[in-house]
């Protein structure tokens, strides 16, 4: 799918970012249901684009993720 397409408010658009980059990131079983992005993937990822999500935002980025799981 694609997430890039959608307009969020500028002072949560860069969470909207984090989230399209992880999600471009993210791993399907063998029958391509998403899996879920995991706090070790949040991390992963943070470190790789040396960034430094604050625990509220990590929580966004999570509740993001469950809408996407729960709409797929």
């Amino acid at each position: 799918k694609q997430l890039d397409s959608v307009e969020f408010p500028e002072f949560v658009g860069h969470l909207w970012e984090w989230f399209a980059e992880l999600h471009s990131g993210r791993q399907y079983t063998n029958e391509g249901a998403a899996l879920p992005l995991g706090f070790e993937s949040i991390k992963a990822w943070a470190e790789l684009m040396h960034t430094s999500p604050n625990a509220y935002e990590i929580r966004i980025l999570k509740q993001l993720d469950n809408i996407f799981i729960a709409t797929k």
